[in-house]
C-alpha cells in the first residue's frame, strides 16, 4: 500500500501537467476577443476557423480536466486509505492537502476557460 500513494501522486502530477499544457496551448484562443472581418468572404472563413478552434480547445481542456479529476479522486482515495493503515506525519498530511489544493486551482482555471469558450461559441453561433 505504501507504493500506491507515491504512484497516485505521480499520476496526479502528470495529469496536472497535461492540463497546464492544454491551458497554455489554448490560452490565446480563450483570451483573444472575437473580431469579425467586414469582408463577407473573410468573415465566413474567420467564423469557420474560429468555431473549429473553439471546438478543439473545448474538447482538449474538457478531456484533460476530466483526467485530472479522476487522478485527484484516485490520489485522495490512496491518501485516505494510507491514513487509515498508517500513522501519517503532519508533514505528509500537509503535503497531501497542498497537492489537493493545487489540483483544485487548476480545475477551477479549466472551468473558467471552458466558460469563456462556451460564451465565445455562443457569440460565434449568433453571428
Amino acid at each position: 500500500m505504501s507504493n500506491t500513494l507515491p504512484f497516485r501522486l505521480g499520476a496526479l502530477t502528470k495529469a496536472i501537467n497535461r492540463l497546464k499544457s492544454s491551458l497554455n496551448k489554448h490560452d490565446q484562443e480563450v483570451n483573444i476577443p472575437v473580431d469579425i472581418p467586414s469582408n463577407e468572404a473573410q468573415r465566413t472563413e474567420y467564423l469557420a476557423a474560429r468555431k473549429d478552434a473553439v471546438k478543439q480547445a473545448t474538447s482538449a481542456i474538457t478531456k484533460d480536466r476530466d483526467s485530472l479529476e479522476t487522478a485527484l479522486d484516485n490520489y485522495t482515495k490512496a491518501a485516505n486509505n494510507f491514513d487509515l493503515q498508517t500513522s501519517i506525519p503532519d508533514e505528509l498530511k500537509e503535503g497531501t492537502q497542498l497537492n489537493v489544493n493545487k489540483t483544485l486551482e487548476h480545475i477551477d482555471k479549466a472551468e473558467d476557460y471552458l466558460s469563456k469558450l462556451l460564451e465565445m461559441r455562443n457569440e460565434l453561433d449568433s453571428i
